[in-house]
């Protein structure tokens, strides 16, 4: 894996992960279909339900999908982001945002990443 920052999209991993990313589908009329906030909370999920050990391509694809959901919020992007998926991304959502209970599993999944005992990020 290369890492050339400490930034959350500064490795292979987490670039790899934004190409995945991609804008929600809209119905005839517009209107979004499906769950917009479905790729990241898989990547949010892998972390909550990781039993013991959280591997580090892990940590980085949580961290990059819950930067994605702040984003989602209003939260600026951090400058080194250079991937165009995530202002397409953003775009799409139409004003949707995450719901709360995605919001918590975010902030719950980062605290495990954050978690020394727990994964391989250091944070």
């Amino acid at each position: 894996m290369g890492t050339w920052g400490t930034g959350i999209f500064e490795n292979d991993t987490a670039a790899d992960w934004v190409y995945g990313l991609k804008p929600a589908k809209r119905s005839l009329f517009g209107k979004a279909k499906g769950d917009p906030f479905s790729y990241p909370m898989a990547a949010i999920s892998c972390v909550l339900n990781a039993e013991d050990w959280i591997e580090s391509s892990e940590c980085d694809e949580c961290l990059a999908a819950a930067e994605c959901l702040a984003a989602a919020m209003g939260n600026p992007m951090p400058p080194s982001v250079y991937a165009e998926n995530i202002p397409k991304w953003l775009g799409s959502l139409a004003g949707k945002v995450p719901s709360e209970e995605q919001l918590i599993s975010a902030r719950t999944a980062v605290s495990r990443v954050r978690d020394d005992a727990k994964s391989e990020t250091n944070l």
